[in-house]
C-alpha cells in the first residue's frame, strides 16, 4: 500500500506538482469515504418512523449529534491537512508560480474545504434521498387527502361542525356568516342553537373614492372586506341581503358543516377561518376547505357503510404506519356516526389517552363548572352558553383518543423534507464558509502571518473610523453612511492597483489582503445602494400606498436567493485577475 502511495506521489509530483503541493487526491479520497459514511446514516434515519412525530424533524442532524460528529471530522481532516501543506510554500521555497498557478491553489482550497466541512450535508441528503424515494408526490397526497378526509369523523371539538362552517353546496360556497349577536338583525330570519345565532348574508360589492390616508392597517375602517386599487380607490365588501337558510341546513352540529383541513403540508393547519370567494383572503387554503367541503358532502350523501370503513381503514393504517398513538380501530369508530341524520353526537379525544390523565381532565372540568357558578351573576350569558355546551361534551364525549397532533408533524415533517432546498443552504452556510477559509488560508500563504494580522487589525480600525465618524457627525440617514463605506471601499481598492511600485511592499501588503476579503461586500454594498435608491422612489411616488399593499420590488429583492450565486461567482471572477496584482506584489522587493 506504502509503495503505491508512493508511486503514485511521484506521478503527481512530476505532471502536477500543485496536486502534490496540496495533496488534494488524499485529502479528497477521504472526505469522500466519510461522505458516503454519512450519507448511509442519514439514509436509514428515518426508517424509524416515529422520529417524524418531532416537530421540525429535519433538524435531527443537530439533536442527535451528527453535526457535533461532522464537525469533529472536519476538525482533524483540516488540521492533518493543512500540516502537510505548510511543509511546502511555492514563495518560499522559489518554485516558479504564474498567475495561473496561484489561481489554481486557491480554488483546490476551496474545493478541499468545502469537501471537508460538509459531512453533515450528506447525512441531510441520505434521508433526505429516502424520504423522497418512500413517499413519492402521489403517495404523498394520497395519504394527505384521505386522512382529511377521514378527519371530518374525528369530531375533536363542536366549533368545527356549527353551521357557519358550511361551504358546499350552494348558496353557502357564497354567503357570509354573522355570528356577532350585536351586528344580527333579530327581525330577519336566523338560525341559533342554544344561545349562538348565525344570520347568512350575501355580499355587496363596490368602488369607494376615500382620502389619502383613510386606511389603517392595510385595510379599510368600516367594511367587511377592503382591498386597494390605488391611493385613494378601495374595493368594498358589505353585508346585503339576509338569506334564510333554515330549509337547507338545520342549527344541530352536522358532518355536513364540517370544512377544517386539519392536515397540511406544514405544521399547523390555517384553523377555521373562512372567508367568501371573490373576496380578499379566499386564498389556495379556502380554496382546498371547499373542495373538502364537497368531498365529504358527496360521501355523505352517498352514504355507503362499506366506502366509510375503508376511508377509516385507509386512514388507520397510515396511523399505524406513523406509529401514531390511538385506541381507534374501524369497529369501535363506526358506531360514532349517526347515518340517519349526521348530527354530530359522538367525540373523540385528541391526544394520548391515559386514565389518570382523564381522571384529572374530569376534575378540571368540575372545577371550571364550580367557578362558573360562583361567577355566573357577573356573565350569566356567557356561562349560560358554556355550560351548555359542555354539557352536551361531556354527554357525547367517548374514551377513543387518537393523537391528531403527532400525525400533522408527520406530514409537515415529511413536506419539508421534500421540498428542502438543499443547494440553496450550501450557498449561504457551506460554500460561503469554504470561500472564506479559502480567502484567509490564501492571504496566509502569499503574505505570511505577520501580513495576515496586520490587515485584520487594520480591517478593525477602518470599522472603529467609519463607527466614530458617523456617530460624530450624527449621521442617520443609511444612504448617507452606504456611501461613506463606498468610498472607504473605492480607495482601498485603487490604492493596489495606481501606486503598486509607490507603497512600501508590507503596507501595501495590508491593502492587498483587505481587497481579496473585501470585494464581496463591497459588490453587495453598490447593489445594497441601488437597492436604496429604488425604495427611496417607490416610497415618493406611492406614499401611504406604499406601505398598504406590495411595492414593486427592488434589485436586492428581484434577485433573491441568486444573489448568493451571483457574488459567489464575482468573487473567483475578482481572485483571477487579482492574482496578477498579487504576483507583481510578491515580485517587488523587501523594504
Amino acid at each position: 500500500m506504502k509503495n503505491w502511495i508512493n508511486k503514485i506521489d511521484k506521478q503527481l509530483l512530476g505532471r502536477f506538482p500543485l496536486l502534490w503541493i496540496t495533496r488534494a487526491p488524499w485529502v479528497l479520497l477521504v472526505t469522500l469515504l466519510l461522505h458516503l459514511v454519512f450519507f448511509a446514516l442519514g439514509w436509514n434515519v428515518f426508517k424509524n418512523s416515529l422520529l417524524l412525530q418531532d416537530y421540525n424533524a429535519d433538524d435531527i442532524y443537530v439533536r442527535n449529534g451528527v453535526l457535533l460528529f461532522s464537525i469533529i471530522c472536519s476538525v482533524l481532516i483540516i488540521v492533518v491537512w493543512l500540516i502537510v501543506l505548510f511543509r511546502h510554500n511555492a514563495f518560499k521555497n522559489y518554485y516558479p508560480t504564474s498567475r495561473w498557478q496561484l489561481f489554481s491553489s486557491f480554488v483546490i482550497y476551496f474545493i478541499i474545504l468545502f469537501f471537508s466541512t460538509t459531512f453533515y450535508s450528506s447525512y441531510q441528503m441520505g434521508y433526505k434521498g429516502y424520504i423522497g424515494g418512500k413517499y413519492t408526490d402521489a403517495v404523498y397526497n394520497k395519504k394527505l387527502d384521505q386522512a382529511n378526509l377521514a378527519a371530518a369523523f374525528l369530531s375533536f371539538n363542536q366549533e368545527d361542525y356549527t353551521i357557519d362552517r358550511r361551504r358546499y353546496p350552494a348558496p353557502f360556497n357564497a354567503l357570509y356568516c354573522e355570528v356577532n349577536e350585536a351586528f344580527i338583525d333579530f327581525s330577519k330570519p336566523y338560525i341559533s342553537r342554544f344561545t349562538d345565532e348565525y344570520q347568512f348574508y350575501t355580499l355587496k360589492k363596490s368602488i369607494k373614492k376615500v382620502t389619502r390616508d383613510a386606511a389603517a392597517g392595510g385595510e379599510l375602517p368600516g367594511h367587511l372586506y377592503s382591498e386597494a386599487l390605488d391611493d385613494t380607490t378601495w374595493t368594498v365588501w358589505d353585508k346585503d341581503k339576509v338569506v334564510d337558510v333554515s330549509a337547507l341546513a338545520t342549527p344541530d352540529l352536522s358532518y355536513f358543516n364540517y370544512s377544517r383541513v386539519l392536515f397540511t403540508e406544514g405544521y399547523y393547519d390555517e384553523g377555521p377561518a373562512i372567508y367568501v370567494k371573490g373576496t380578499p383572503r379566499f386564498d389556495e387554503n379556502q380554496q382546498k376547505s371547499q373542495a373538502l367541503s364537497q368531498q365529504l358532502y358527496q360521501l355523505l350523501k352517498r352514504n355507503k357503510e362499506q366506502e366509510i370503513r375503508q376511508l377509516f381503514s385507509s386512514f388507520l393504517a397510515t396511523a399505524k404506519e406513523f406509529r401514531i398513538r390511538t385506541n381507534l380501530t374501524v369497529e369501535s369508530w363506526l358506531p360514532l356516526i349517526d347515518r340517519d341524520s349526521f348530527i354530530v353526537k359522538k367525540f373523540v379525544y385528541n391526544g394520548d389517552y391515559r386514565p389518570n390523565d382523564w381522571e384529572y381532565d374530569e376534575q378540571v372540568s368540575t372545577a371550571v363548572e364550580a367557578v362558573a357558578a360562583a361567577t355566573a351573576s357577573t356573565d350569566s350569558t356567557d356561562e349560560a352558553v358554556r355550560s351548555q355546551k359542555q354539557e352536551y361534551y361531556e354527554k357525547g364525549r367517548t374514551q377513543l383518543y387518537l393523537d391528531a397532533n403527532a400525525l400533522k408533524n408527520v406530514f409537515g415533517n415529511i413536506d419539508a423534507i421534500k421540498k428542502y432546498n438543499h443547494w440553496e443552504i450550501l450557498f449561504q452556510m457551506q460554500c460561503w464558509l469554504a470561500f472564506g477559509l479559502s480567502l484567509v488560508l490564501f492571504i496566509f500563504r502569499t503574505s505570511g502571518l505577520s501580513s495576515l494580522l496586520f490587515s485584520i487589525i487594520a480591517g478593525i480600525v477602518v470599522a472603529i473610523a467609519l463607527s466614530l465618524a458617523v456617530v460624530g457627525l450624527n449621521i442617520h440617514d443609511e444612504l448617507v453612511i452606504s456611501y461613506l463605506a463606498l468610498i472607504i471601499g473605492t480607495t482601498i481598492l485603487l490604492i493596489p492597483l495606481l501606486l503598486l511600485k509607490r507603497i512600501r511592499k508590507n503596507i501595501l501588503a495590508v491593502f492587498i489582503n483587505i481587497s481579496i476579503v473585501g470585494f464581496v461586500p463591497y459588490v453587495l454594498l453598490i447593489i445594497g445602494i441601488i437597492s436604496m435608491h429604488q425604495k427611496n422612489y417607490y416610497r415618493t411616488k406611492l406614499g401611504s400606498l406604499y406601505y398598504a399593499q406590495t411595492s414593486p420590488p427592488v434589485l436586492i429583492e428581484q434577485l433573491g436567493m441568486d444573489l448568493s450565486t451571483y457574488l459567489l461567482v464575482a468573487g473567483f471572477l475578482f481572485m483571477l485577475l487579482y492574482t496578477s496584482v498579487v504576483k507583481r506584489w510578491k515580485a517587488l522587493p523587501e523594504g
